[in-house]
C-alpha cells in the first residue's frame, strides 16, 4: 500500500492540516501523522517522535509523500531521506501557515527543497517563483482557515470590548521590550477586557506575566475563535492579515523592528510584500513610541469597507482538489 506521511511540528499546525488530511482519508494511501506533540486524531494514526530522533527519522523516510507545514526540507535541520532504491524517497510538498510573503520572513534554502508548494492565493505563488527550483510545481489552493466557521463564531458576550495582544515570534518582537508592554496595557486602560497572547514558539518570561495585573494570558496553542475580539494588536505577525480577512476589521500595528530572515535579491526589490502593504491597506500603524495614543485608535472607526487587496489574499477559496488528485 502506498503511504502518505503528515509531519506536524506541533498543535499549532494542525489547523492548516487536518483539511489535506481529511480530503485524502478515504484514498488508498495509508495515512501517518508524525509529530513532536502527543495529540489524539480520531481517523489517522499518531506517531510521537523527540526532536533529537527527528534526523533519523528524516534520512530513514519510506513513503510516496511527506507533507508538512515546516520550511526547510534538505537543510541540515531537516533532512531528505537517504534510503535506497531511490525510487523509495518520498515527494515533499509544503502547505503555508501564514498568510505573510515567503521572500523576507522565511530563511534562506525554506522552500527550495520541496517538489510541490500549495500557496494559499496568487500573490504569494508568483513570489514563491523566486525561491523555488525550475522543477517545483506550485498550485494556488487557497487558505482553510478562511473557509472554516470555527473561527467565526462569537461567544462568551461580555459587557467590555476585548482586545488580543498577539505579536510575533523573535528578539524585536512587542513582548520583547518589557516597557513596551507594560505602556501599551497602562494606555489601554481598564475599560476593555486584555488578552495577551504569546507566539506559540516564543519562551515567554513569566516574569512579565507575573507584573501585568487585569489580564488574561491564552497559552493555547490551537488559537480558536479569532473573530471573538473587538481588537487585534500586534507587530509583524500574520494573523493581523487573518483577523481583518475574518472580521472585516482593521488591525492595530506596532511599528517594531521587522523580522527579517532573508535578504531581498535584486529581481526580488520591486516585489509588494504582503505583510508590508496590509499595514497600509487593512489596518493601523502604530509607532512604538507612541502608544500614549492607543485609546485614539481604539475608538476610532476599524471597520473595513472596501479593501480590493484583501479580496486578492483571500482568493481563490480554499479547496483540495490538486491536492487529492496526487492520492486518486
Amino acid at each position: 500500500m502506498k503511504k502518505a506521511i503528515f509531519f506536524i511540528e506541533g498543535l499549532e499546525h494542525l489547523r492548516f492540516v487536518e483539511p489535506y488530511m481529511k480530503s485524502i482519508i478515504n484514498s488508498d494511501y495509508e495515512i501517518e501523522v508524525v509529530s513532536f506533540e502527543n495529540f489524539l486524531l480520531d481517523d489517522f494514526k499518531t506517531i510521537l517522535i523527540n526532536k533529537d530522533q527527528f534526523n533519523k527519522f528524516s534520512l530513514n523516510l519510506d513513503a510516496d509523500y511527506l507533507i508538512t507545514t515546516t520550511p526547510g526540507v534538505g537543510n541540515p535541520y531537516f533532512q531528505k531521506s537517504k534510503i535506497l532504491p531511490k525510487s523509495q524517497r518520498p515527494k515533499y510538498i509544503y502547505i503555508f501557515h501564514s498568510l505573510v510573503s515567503p521572500n523576507e520572513v522565511y530563511s534562506n534554502k525554506s522552500f527550495i527543497g520541496f517538489d510541490y508548494i500549495f500557496s494559499p492565493n496568487e500573490i504569494i505563488s508568483s513570489q514563491l517563483k523566486y525561491l523555488t527550483k525550475k522543477s517545483t510545481k506550485i498550485f494556488s489552493e487557497g487558505y482553510p482557515l478562511l473557509t472554516n466557521q470555527h473561527y467565526f463564531q462569537k461567544k462568551f458576550d461580555s459587557h467590555n470590548q476585548k482586545i488580543l495582544i498577539a505579536p510575533s515570534w523573535g528578539k524585536f518582537n512587542l513582548f520583547k521590550d518589557g516597557h513596551m508592554l507594560t505602556d501599551l496595557i497602562e494606555n489601554i486602560g481598564t475599560e476593555y477586557e486584555i488578552y495577551l497572547r504569546p507566539h506559540p514558539m516564543e519562551d515567554f518570561d513569566t516574569g512579565t506575566k507575573n507584573n501585568l495585573n487585569n489580564v488574561i494570558f491564552d497559552f493555547e496553542k490551537d488559537l480558536k475563535n479569532l473573530a471573538y475580539f473587538d481588537f487585534l494588536i500586534t507587530d509583524w505577525s500574520g494573523i493581523g492579515i487573518e483577523y481583518s480577512i475574518l472580521t472585516n476589521r482593521k488591525t492595530l500595528y506596532v511599528n517594531t523592528i521587522k523580522k527579517k530572515r532573508r535578504k531581498l535579491s535584486l529581481a526580488e526589490k520591486n516585489l509588494e510584500l504582503v505583510e508590508n502593504k496590509i499595514r497600509k491597506s487593512a489596518g493601523v500603524e502604530i509607532n512604538s513610541d507612541n502608544l500614549s495614543k492607543i485609546k485614539s485608535y481604539l475608538r476610532a472607526d476599524l471597520n473595513i469597507y472596501e479593501d480590493c487587496y484583501i479580496n486578492k489574499i483571500k482568493e481563490p477559496r480554499f479547496n483540495t482538489d490538486k491536492f487529492e488528485s496526487f492520492f486518486a
